[in-house]
């Protein structure tokens, strides 16, 4: 490749080091930050840009560039009228590719009620009437699309670093094939304002723009072809575009693929003219201002591009197939590099000595040639093979196309005239044997001629250059393949911690990666699955309430605790020595231990000691920070870090300052630190500040903890096993966020889970809400800097509990369990129902019911004692708890000061029944509103105010209280989560994974995840049914972190239900009790053969496959109990030396995996 650079080769080469397309993350404002912040935002968006990068682009061409050489303008018609001159139907001429049916034709009848009115004058587009929205797949969807978008690795302008303008005057037609009916028109719409200035034409986008007149209406041709020609005289570097079909009467059609329209990146039309016209050619070499002298010696760039109509596929497979987990890993990875070797060593020819000789006429020197630019885009190419150009005509044998753009493949050629028109086709290569693996179906396509863009044009004499770009499409007629059978894959997964390795010092580590990564390439296994990794230490003293992943004091920064100490540059002999023989000293430790939960009773084999590893590995960094951490921070790199992840690392390291002054992480007790401007803070921990010293070295520690995993994960990519990380619903209250940010979240209200058949008392997880309305000021910032952050690092993204983004479950601040919440959003009960239904007394429905009877019930002949201690004698008979003590944290505070004595009930037991006497209650009061909105309590039924009611309140306070919980809230559920999760889903290009398990589920929830793509979880026990069932967009698993693993749970089923389960997993005979290792791979075998995108096997599912592996005490692998302050320490039963050494057991996953299917070739 280099030799043919070297050589003067033309960009109609295999171009593997050229214009990867770049990011511009936009939207980074987050109210008012001083010019520091702003900085430091720029500099990450430039960061993460660079990671998706092939190589250099170059410099590009400045603004503000020299007039260029007058050109005489296009003129277009004046008008055009409805009806069209489109024959109903017609016929697809030859030189157009052929196009899969649109599923509107039978969809729209003519008379829809909700029609749309078009007036069309000089090629723009007037509208009467709104039109009801819907997608090409037939989905209807009104919901707002933020302009972020990511899909496709493709921004539009406003990157750093870019020009506004190519500085050259641009004719540009875009030309589609499509057989439209009478009075139907194809229209495009786009970035540039001669498009309508729709920067991001997503499908909702071009359908609002379309509402408002925007866009134009394309010129019917002939036998099926629309085109459009617009003038630029100032082409922007880059533009996206969308078509959509419009009609007289009805709502538009609007086409789809990539979620923010299709690319066009002009800079690289522009610069590849100027080059080919042998002036100063601008690349790592050149400037921009030698282009801008070039430039402005040519004529105008004649760009005609002829695309193809775009249909989604089926099952939101086009953003699962353009994700970075695929495009980037899976099938992505190495595959330029690849193609590069195979070019070096001449194993595949550069298309430019491909093409056929044919001779100059007569008097010419030089045989004319049309520039064509070939381009499709698949990403399902097997690896180690390449999509290749077949046409006899003009090549000598298949042309290789270039991946540089991955999964976009591009091919460009100098086509001599005399051989066009041309037929060709689209084939696989193999770039070892050079030979066809496959051919894509259906009729030949077809190469035309080139055509002048106006009139006066003449391709032969004008000084300007003509490029024709055919952007066609891998449709899945012509790929059957690929609708036979769907993208599937096979992953694990495993909480970091819970690794056991030589070199791991007491717990799993950044460094470990690697070596899963191995095993799991070797036996098939594409995808790692991560619990959270950020950093969760809120004592200044290592404490296992910290031990929770999902407890972060930040979201951006990670743990101490995955940091290998070892891998640290410039160690001192002496420690160094000293971390090897305490790595010695824990692992030792730890493979000898047998603990038992004192809250749960489970057996742990040789568990993760978090307390003594944290602090540990505490005491040794800041020992190798004193001794050597000075080079480090003196560094480039480290300053480079510091400016790129300022915006999060200043706050997150003075936090942990003042944590360790203050000794403890809730900021209330700092005086005046505890509130600081995000101006103040970057005031003292910027390099003079009088906290920087002290701050620095969280810097160096982040520093190397970023370093680990960015390598771990390049690691991870090169190999084909991308990383999925986990992104959990909320941040702690203590935390970083919560302190810089406060205005972004509501400090008065917790949130938790409702009551269910798991937990009684529902879960306070004591995480603060968020307060959406003031996070979409900025464009919800925050959120997309979290994801952007992730994106750093992993490839796909598991969202912890899905159903928080269509409702969360909202608690009081005093709360202690989850029973006395309710959803928020939601809509209340208001006092005109209840008083419609006749249910008047509202203070009798809304304060705890407590008698003397039913306390003697609750405690026994102990009562007197607890109401001598909380309650007060009103009314009626009736109790109320004393003022003071009528909360549950005032009840808790109480027991724990002075417990109450209750003979037979523990102290625990007398607190959780003072807690369900407190919420027995039929409503709860709005705090806002307190007398005109009303809330049941979940499970209602369930108390004793309840069941004191006659039978007609009764039913009537039911039937409340279940429409509360289903039709009542559905649309403004829809609504909520459509919103909030577009913010997730185009923040980033991770393939995005939905843990959307809860006893509460809204009804429109599998939908919502169906349109937009996200995958939900499957597991047996939880939904019921054989594998063989499960929708493609699904992920099947065979439990979670937070259940029962596959042995634990198989053992507690009675026999009826372990004989239904084993006909699911069409086992034969009669099931044994005990889960062997024959039955926990019979059931991994059909959840591996499911027809779901993703099949995700725990490591101790998978563990208990092998005889060596399996648990002797399955009911201690259960990583986490909810509803419980949980002490997260569960470790793997065999190390990683161990499962990469054991051949057999790595032949026996495999074999369960290519059994299946799952084998990604």
């Amino acid at each position: 490749m280099k030799a043919a650079a070297a050589a003067g080769a033309s960009s109609s080469r295999m171009n593997y080091s050229s214009h990867h397309s770049e990011l511009d993350y936009g939207g980074e404002e987050e109210g008012k930050r001083d010019a520091s912040r702003r900085r430091a935002q720029s500099c990450l968006g430039a960061a993460r840009r660079s990671t998706f990068r092939a190589s250099s682009r170059g410099q590009h061409v400045a603004c503000g560039l020299a007039p260029l050489v007058a050109f005489a303008f296009l003129t277009l018609a004046h008008a055009i009228t409805f009806p069209c001159v489109a024959p109903l139907l017609g016929p697809t001429i030859p030189s157009a590719p052929s196009r899969e049916p649109s599923p509107a034709r039978s969809r729209t009848p003519d008379d829809d009620p909700q029609s749309l009115r078009l007036t069309i004058r000089g090629g723009d587009l007037a509208v009467s009437k709104t039109p009801r929205a819907r997608s090409e797949s037939g989905v209807d969807s009104t919901s707002d699309e933020p302009a972020y978008d990511l899909s496709g690795k493709l921004r539009m302008s406003g990157t750093p670093g870019r020009p506004l303008s190519t500085g050259m005057k641009v004719m540009m037609r875009f030309r589609i094939n499509y057989s439209t009916r009478w009075g139907e028109n194809v229209m495009v719409i786009g970035s540039t304002k001669e498009l309508g200035g729709l920067p991001y034409p997503s499908e909702a986008e071009t359908r609002r723009a379309i509402a408002a007149g925007k866009g134009k209406v394309m010129r019917y041709i002939a036998d099926g072809n629309w085109e459009f020609v617009t003038v630029m005289d100032s082409a922007p570097p880059e533009m996206s575009y969308r078509y959509a079909l419009v009609r007289e009467k009805g709502e538009p059609l609007v086409e789809g693929g990539v979620k923010t329209g299709r690319y066009l990146d002009l800079d690289d039309f522009v610069r590849k003219g100027v080059s080919r016209q042998r002036l100063h050619t601008v690349g790592s070499s050149g400037s921009s201002s030698s282009l801008s002298a070039a430039a402005s010696l040519q004529g105008p760039l004649q760009l005609e591009v002829r695309d193809q109509w775009r249909v989604s596929r089926q099952h939101g497979e086009d953003l699962v197939l353009r994700s970075d987990a695929l495009t980037r890993v899976i099938y992505g990875h190495s595959r330029a590099e690849v193609q590069e070797e195979a070019l070096s060593l001449q194993r595949v020819t550069h298309v430019s000595e491909l093409v056929r000789r044919v001779d100059p006429p007569e008097g010419m020197r030089r045989v004319p040639t049309t520039r064509l630019r070939l381009s499709v885009e698949r990403t399902r190419v097997p690896l180690g093979c390449a999509m290749a150009v077949e046409c006899e005509a003009l090549f000598t044998e298949v042309a290789v196309m270039s991946c540089t753009q991955f999964p976009a493949w591009e091919l460009e050629v100098d086509a001599p005239r005399d051989l066009l028109p041309a037929q060709y086709k689209y084939v696989v290569v193999n770039l070892t044997t050079g030979n066809i693996m496959d051919r894509e179906d259906g009729a030949l396509r077809w190469l035309s001629k080139a055509e002048g863009i106006t009139a006066s044009s003449d391709l032969d004499s004008a000084r300007g250059h003509h490029v024709v770009a055919v952007r066609d499409e891998a449709t899945t007629d012509r790929w059957p393949v690929e609708n036979r059978e769907a993208f599937r894959a096979a992953a694990v997964s495993v909480p970091l911690f819970s690794l056991r390795s030589k070199h791991g010092m007491g717990t799993g580590e950044f460094g470990d990666l690697c070596l899963l990564v191995d095993v799991c390439a070797a036996v098939g296994l594409s995808m790692i699955q991560l619990l959270p990794t950020a950093d969760t230490t809120a004592h200044p003293h290592a404490s296992w309430k910290d031990s929770s992943p999902y407890a972060a004091i930040s979201v951006h920064a990670l743990h101490p605790l995955y940091m290998r100490l070892s891998a640290l540059p410039n160690l001192p002999p002496d420690i160094a020595a000293e971390i090897n023989r305490t790595t010695e000293e824990l692992n030792a430790g730890a493979d000898n231990s047998t603990v038992v939960d004192a809250k749960t009773g489970a057996v742990l084999d040789r568990p993760l000691d978090y307390e003594k590893v944290v602090g540990t590995k505490l005491k040794l960094l800041r020992k190798i920070y004193e001794a050597s951490g000075k080079t480090v921070v003196e560094s480039s790199a480290f300053a480079e870090f510091l400016v790129e992840q300022g915006h999060w690392l200043k706050p997150y390291a003075l936090f942990c300052v003042l944590r360790d002054t203050y000794g403890c992480s809730d900021f209330a007790q700092w005086g005046e630190l505890g509130a600081l401007s995000f101006g103040q803070i970057d005031a003292l921990a910027s390099p003079g500040g009088k906290k920087y010293s002290s701050c620095r070295y969280w810097y160096w520690v982040q520093f190397h903890l970023h370093s680990q995993l960015m390598a771990a994960s390049r690691y991870a990519g090169d190999k084909g096993v991308a990383l999925m990380g986990d992104l959990p619903i909320g941040v702690s209250r203590h935390g970083v966020e919560v302190w810089a940010r406060p205005e972004l979240f509501k400090l008065d209200k917790l949130t938790g889970a409702p009551p269910d058949a798991f937990t009684e008392m529902g879960q306070n997880w004591h995480f603060p809400a968020y307060d959406w309305d003031r996070m979409a000021r900025d464009g919800f910032a925050w959120w997309r800097a979290r994801l952007r952050s992730m994106s750093n690092y992993f490839h796909a993204m598991r969202i912890d509990h899905i159903l928080g983004y269509f409702r969360l479950w909202e608690l009081p601040f005093h709360a202690v369990t989850g029973l006395g919440g309710r959803f928020n959003p939601s809509h209340a009960i208001s006092k005109e129902e209840l008083d419609a239904k006749g249910l008047w007394d509202r203070q009798r429905l809304s304060r705890p019911y407590v008698r003397s009877h039913l306390l003697e019930r609750r405690f026994g002949t102990g009562w007197e004692a607890v109401a001598k201690r909380f309650l007060e004698l009103g009314q009626h008979g009736v109790y109320s708890f004393k003022p003071g003590l009528d909360t549950e944290a005032a009840v808790l505070d109480s027991m724990d000061r002075d417990p109450v004595a209750v003979e037979g009930m523990s102290r625990d037991k007398v607190l959780e029944t003072l807690l369900m006497m407190l919420n027995d209650r039929c409503l709860l009061r709005d705090d806002r509103a307190p007398d005109d909105r009303f809330y049941p309590r979940v499970g209602l039924w369930q108390t004793d105010s309840y069941a004191q009611l006659g039978q007609d309140w009764q039913l009537k306070l039911k039937e409340l209280h279940d429409s509360y919980l289903s039709w009542r809230q559905e649309s403004l559920f829809e609504a909520t989560a459509r919103d909030r999760l577009k913010i997730l889903q185009t923040s980033s290009n991770m393939l995005l994974v939905g843990e959307d398990l809860g006893m509460l589920s809204p009804a429109c929830l599998p939908k919502v995840l169906a349109d937009l793509a996200i995958p939900g979880l499957r597991i047996p026990r939880v939904t019921g049914g054989p594998p063989s069932a499960y929708p493609y967009l699904s992920v099947a698993a065979s439990s979670s972190h937070d259940m029962a693993t596959l042995a634990a749970w198989w053992e507690g089923l009675d026999g009826a239900k372990r004989l239904a389960v084993w006909k699911d997993m069409e086992g034969q005979g009669v099931p044994p009790e005990k889960c062997t290792p024959e039955v926990a791979r019979q059931v991994v075998l059909k959840l591996l053969a499911s027809p779901s995108l993703l099949t995700l096997i725990p490591i101790q599912d998978l563990l208990s496959c092998w005889p060596e592996y399996a648990s002797k005490a399955p009911a201690g692998d259960q990583i986490n109990t909810p509803g419980i302050q949980h002490y997260w320490r569960w470790r793997c039963s065999a190390s990683l030396e161990e499962m990469a050494a054991n051949q057999p057991f790595k032949d026996m996953i495999r074999g369960l995996v290519e059994g299946a299917g799952r084998l990604v070739r």
